[in-house]
């Protein structure tokens, strides 16, 4: 992936913008999934449960647990710590 801001030229700032248009235009096809209600009160039983997760990982945890989704993701590290959270990774 191009940084457009540590671009050395004009013609990397323009393939940056080019990826960055494609990967837009790929992601809006894809549902967005928000932190609602049943997602904080299973937040709040991940916290009560002293599980060992950043906040914001801990948010999208509890977004996939409370509506039955697989959590695409390569950070297998951390998620795995959330016991019935199905994980996976497609990047291998």
């Amino acid at each position: 992936m191009l940084n457009i801001n540590r671009a050395r030229n004009l013609d990397d700032v323009v393939k940056g913008y080019e990826i960055m248009v494609r990967l837009i235009s790929d992601f809006k096809v894809l549902p967005l999934v928000s932190f609602d209600a049943g997602a904080a009160t299973t937040f709040d039983q991940l916290q009560s449960q002293r599980t060992q997760l950043a906040k914001m990982d801990a948010r999208i945890a509890a977004i996939a647990l409370f509506r039955e989704l697989i959590l695409l993701t390569r950070n297998h590290r951390d998620f795995s710590k959330v016991s019935g959270l199905l994980i996976e990774d497609w990047t291998v």
